[in-house]
C-alpha cells in the first residue's frame, strides 16, 4: 500500500522530499497499530473492557514518554519507537490475556480453520481497499493541490470533506439502530 501510494504521489514536492525511511517506519507503525487492533478486539472479546482501556491507555503514556525523552530523534525514530512501544505494550496484554485465558483456548482441527479462513476471505478480501483509502480521503485534497489550484483549494476540499464525515456520524447511528429496530415493529405489526 505504502510503495503504491508513494508511486501516486511522486508529483508532489514535499512528499518527494520525504526520507525512505519515514514510510518504512510509517509501514512499521502501521503494523504495530494493526496488532494494536487485535489485542484490543482479544480484551474486549475474553470479556476485559478494562484491561483494554489500560491497553490504549499505555500506548498513548508510551507516546508522551517519547516525546519528552526524544528531542533530537529523526522523524522516522520517532516513528520507529511508537512502533517499537506499540508493539510491546501490545505483547505485554496478548501474554496476559493468553496466560489467563489458555484453558479456554483450544487447538483447532484443520478442518474448522480452513472453513474459518475461508469465510474469513470470504468477507475481507471485497473490503481489502477500504482501510487504506477511508484512511486516506483527508488527502485527496493536499494530492490534487498541484492541478486544482493552490492549497487554498485543496483546503476548501478537504473542509467539505469534514462536514460530510460529520454528516455520516448523525446519519450512520440511524441505519444502524433506528431503521433495524423499525423494520422489526413493522413486521411484528
Amino acid at each position: 500500500t505504502f510503495a503504491v501510494l508513494r508511486q501516486f504521489t511522486g508529483q508532489i514536492q514535499w512528499l518527494q522530499d520525504l526520507d525512505g525511511a519515514v514510510w518504512t517506519a510509517t509501514a512499521a507503525l502501521a503494523s504495530s497499530l494493526s496488532l494494536s487492533l487485535v489485542v484490543f478486539s482479544m480484551l474486549r472479546g475474553w470479556g476485559h473492557p478494562l484491561m483494554s482501556n489500560l491497553q490504549q491507555l499505555s500506548f498513548v503514556s508510551s507516546l508522551l514518554v517519547i516525546s519528552f525523552l526524544s528531542a533530537r530523534l529523526s522523524v522516522a525514530q520517532l516513528i520507529y519507537a511508537a512502533a517499537a512501544a506499540g508493539l510491546a505494550v501490545n505483547l505485554i496484554f496478548l501474554a496476559w490475556v493468553s496466560v489467563l485465558h489458555r484453558k479456554e483456548m483450544m487447538r483447532p482441527r484443520r478442518e474448522d480453520v480452513f472453513q474459518a479462513t475461508s469465510k474469513v476471505l470470504k468477507y475481507s478480501l471485497p473490503r481489502v481497499g477500504d482501510g487504506p483509502f477511508q484512511a486516506s480521503l483527508s488527502l485527496i485534497g493536499v494530492l490534487m493541490a498541484p492541478s486544482i489550484g493552490g492549497l487554498v483549494l485543496a483546503g476548501y476540499i478537504h473542509i467539505s470533506q469534514t462536514l460530510v464525515r460529520m454528516t455520516e456520524v448523525l446519519i450512520v447511528p440511524l441505519s444502524v439502530i433506528f431503521l433495524p429496530l423499525t423494520a422489526k415493529n413493522v413486521r411484528a405489526g
